[in-house]
């Protein structure tokens, strides 16, 4: 015989499918206390009433169990048999999915990641901010004292940067929601900002046109300003192309920043060459290049070795059009005053006869 319980449930939902108009239209069968419902008459039961309790879209392990999507209109109270004035009431406890982090990875969806540093620093890159979808929150908690956690986004910032990075010593923590393609951060500590760092001058082994050795480059807000994009469109200039035969054969071409005072660098960013006035201009973006440091300009130490960029994807007639990404490398550098960028090759090659360059070049660090 079927509970009171279980008619009340089964009233409720006849009227949550629009079933208690005076008849109902779906095969309603009753075996040993269970109730069925196959709304479709198809064989397949899209609701089941048992002694369990009200179970849509499965069988029910609960009072009330669903196996898909919910859509609740009104208001929702848990742990309470009094309605909340709030779209929400929780009276009680609540748990959150967790996730024990202790190597590099990609963050999935669980509300809290539990990063375990005693090993060696951590990069983590957060779940992609458009995917994930507006409000969704994660909190980011260190649970080692020893050495950093450097947080990145994923086709996104976190609050206009691209990474965070909680440092040693302390037991850090993030709280972040996301929000039209970005994360924000509503909470932190034991943090260290990581900031865009701004080159006082660039010096070049040579400039289209000039094939003076080290090249001043002072003109060049791409090489040297503090903002960026995730694109870079294709145009008439280039924030730096080198002399034509001056020396990439030889490797014999760089281009040398100097950051004014000394930084821990995490990231390098770079945008492909992307000037479209010269036919075979898309093949003139750099393919593989070194990146040495140093404090002082005399003494440098290679920090990337045989690093490598993709060519520019969108090319009619031999030349960049529309848009492209920005490719990062990650970097771990200290005490670092200049960076120098040994260019490898070009997609032309490494002849004499190359010539290759960047549209926009960014560090970050702290």
């Amino acid at each position: 015989m079927t509970s009171p319980k279980a008619l009340i449930l089964f009233k409720s939902l006849l009227i949550a499918i629009g079933l208690n108009s005076g008849f109902i239209t779906a095969n309603v069968t009753s075996t040993s206390g269970n109730i069925n419902f196959d709304v479709s008459d198809d064989g397949s039961q899209e609701a089941h009433l048992n002694n369990s309790g009200l179970g849509i879209g499965l069988e029910p392990s609960s009072n009330l169990h669903i196996g898909g999507n919910s859509l609740i209109s009104e208001k929702l109270t848990i742990g309470s048999s009094s309605l909340g004035s709030s779209n929400l009431r929780l009276s009680g406890t609540m748990s959150f999915s967790i996730g024990q982090i202790s190597s590099n990875t990609s963050l999935g969806l669980h509300s809290m990641a539990l990063c375990d540093s005693s090993s060696g620093n951590l990069s983590l890159t957060l779940p992609n901010a458009s995917s994930a979808g507006d409000g969704k929150k994660l909190d980011i908690k260190k649970t080692s004292p020893e050495n950093d956690i450097i947080i990145s986004g994923n086709g996104g910032s976190i609050d206009s940067i691209s990474s965070v990075q909680l440092t040693s010593g302390n037991l850090g923590h993030m709280k972040l929601v996301s929000y039209s393609g970005n994360w924000h951060i509503l909470s932190i500590s034991g943090n260290t900002d990581i900031e865009w760092i701004i080159p006082i001058a660039v010096h070049a082994s040579s400039e289209e046109g000039t094939a003076t050795a080290d090249k001043t480059i002072s003109s060049s807000p791409d090489l040297t300003h503090e903002s960026v994009g995730g694109t870079q469109s294709a145009g008439s200039t280039a924030a730096w192309s080198m002399e034509q035969g001056n020396g990439l054969a030889n490797n014999l071409e760089w281009i040398l920043f100097d950051l004014g005072t000394e930084y821990t660098l995490t990231k390098l960013h770079i945008w492909q060459f992307m000037r479209n006035t010269t036919f075979n201009d898309s093949s003139r973006g750099i393919q593989q290049f070194d990146v040495f440091v140093s404090s002082d300009n005399l003494a440098f130490t290679e920090v990337l070795s045989d690093t490598t960029l993709n060519q520019v994807q969108n090319i009619s007639a031999g030349r960049p059009t529309g848009i492209e990404p920005v490719q990062s490398k990650e970097l771990n550098a200290s005490g670092v005053r200049y960076v120098r960028l040994d260019i490898d090759s070009t997609f032309e090659g490494s002849g004499s006869d190359w010539q290759g360059g960047f549209s926009k070049v960014r560090f970050e660090g702290h």
